[in-house]
């Protein structure tokens, strides 16, 4: 029997805080930092970030880290455009509006080596997410999204473009 103040009590006690603070400094180490800051080795822009995020799902799994061309997403990222999204005939716009590019050339030149480093440094449960801010007095509105990499494709969403 123990009774109180004794060595094994007190061991018991030493040992159970002991496990408590390791399991406490491991979830800090956890929860604290989500998300890493690429390093800027190509042209700087001070309005716009890129950066590696965790992705909350468990279950996602990327094919990082990966190994794609600021050539491949220099093209990739020109080629993006975005239109107004049509449901039916009767809703066409009325000036004959085209897609326009969502990336220009300025954005194109700061964000492909930057997405391209990444992509090299991300681990599976990451994706890299960019944020273009506007420039003072421009009049335009931010641009923002992710990219990954998954079974060979290049996955990329576009969640804010021109404040919609």
């Amino acid at each position: 029997m123990l009774t109180h103040g004794s060595r094994s009590s007190l061991t018991h006690t030493l040992n159970s805080g002991l496990l408590a603070l390791t399991l406490s400094g491991a979830m800090a180490a956890g929860c604290s930092s989500t998300a890493a800051t690429v390093q800027q080795t190509a042209a700087t822009q001070p309005n716009g970030s890129v950066r590696l995020e965790e992705v909350a799902d468990w279950e996602f799994e990327a094919s990082h880290p990966s190994s794609i061309d600021i050539a491949t997403l220099d093209s990739l990222l020109r080629a993006v455009m975005i239109s107004e999204a049509q449901t039916d005939v009767s809703n066409l716009p009325v000036d004959g509006s085209k897609p326009m590019a969502v990336f220009s050339d300025e954005d194109v030149h700061y964000l492909a080596p930057l997405l391209a480093q990444a992509l090299s440094q991300a681990q599976p449960e990451y994706v890299v997410a960019f944020r273009l801010s506007s420039s003072a007095g421009s009049g335009s509105e931010p641009t923002a999204g992710t990219l990954y990499v998954q079974n060979e494709r290049l996955y990329l969403t576009v969640t804010e473009h021109n404040g919609t």
